[in-house]
């Protein structure tokens, strides 16, 4: 994100997701690769972290606080959440901010 775009909220809290998914593909996913992309058009910035490991129980709840505390983050500015699994491909976290 460019300086001038996005409050320091925001930005803090894409960063803290980014480390989040992060730390989650490291220590649960079993990935052999993770791909890290932020995408701006004139309406929103979403980071995109997709990785290609092991996807859990979907039914099962989530133990930790990884996934919880990106949810409470983009709650706490108007931002979006979006995890997807996919058994044998990956997983996708999506964390998205609308621009104003």
């Amino acid at each position: 994100m460019e300086e001038k775009e996005g409050t320091h909220e925001s930005k803090i809290d894409m960063f803290r997701s980014c480390r989040d998914a992060l730390i989650n593909v490291m220590y649960h996913a079993k990935a052999q690769a993770v791909e890290v992309r932020v995408e701006k058009d004139k309406d929103k910035v979403s980071l995109i972290i997709r990785d290609n490991g092991e996807v859990d129980d979907l039914k099962k709840p989530a133990r930790g606080r990884g996934l919880t505390g990106m949810q409470e983050r983009a709650d706490s500015i108007n931002g979006r959440l979006a995890v997807t699994k996919e058994p044998g491909i990956g997983t996708t976290v999506c964390f998205s901010i609308e621009q104003r």
